[in-house]
């Protein structure tokens, strides 16, 4: 028993030789429990920034979340044949560009009340414009 453990939960960092290759190298160090446990938060991760891209409401967050998905599938791939994910260089504004996507439907929650003060503002304009017309003054709040 204690020679299948190593399948499971892996050799660890500096368990075995130089591996070219994320995916193995993730299930030699960190088992078949670790490998699913990453790809799982890969998966997770596509799927929110797929859904936030869907259901964004205002271009430039589309924008960004169309590019994290593109980025994300290369580096998937690019993944097959070297270790993407553990170059600090390539991690450090993939994981931050990430964070942003996901906070995107946040960002846009505290937007909105912004958007209907403003289109409120605008129907007082409009519904008071006869008293504009008539009186030379516009009263938001009502009369004086």
């Amino acid at each position: 028993l204690p020679d299948a453990l190593p399948i499971f939960l892996g050799y660890g960092v500096t368990g075995q030789g130089f591996i070219d290759g994320q995916y193995i190298r993730t299930l030699v160090e960190m088992g078949a429990i670790g490998l699913t446990a990453f790809l799982l938060l890969l998966f997770v991760l596509f799927k929110n920034a797929l859904r936030i891209y869907k259901n964004a409401q205002d271009n430039l967050y589309k924008g960004l979340a169309l590019g994290f998905l593109a980025g994300h599938v290369g580096m998937l791939v690019h993944a097959i044949t070297t270790n993407t994910f553990i170059l600090t260089r390539v991690m450090e504004p993939y994981w931050f560009l990430a964070a942003m996507i996901m906070a995107i439907p946040k960002i846009e929650q505290l937007e909105t009340p912004k958007i209907e003060d403003a289109q409120e503002t605008t129907r007082k304009i409009f519904r008071n414009s006869d008293r504009l017309l008539t009186n030379g003054s516009l009263q938001l709040n009502g009369p004086r």
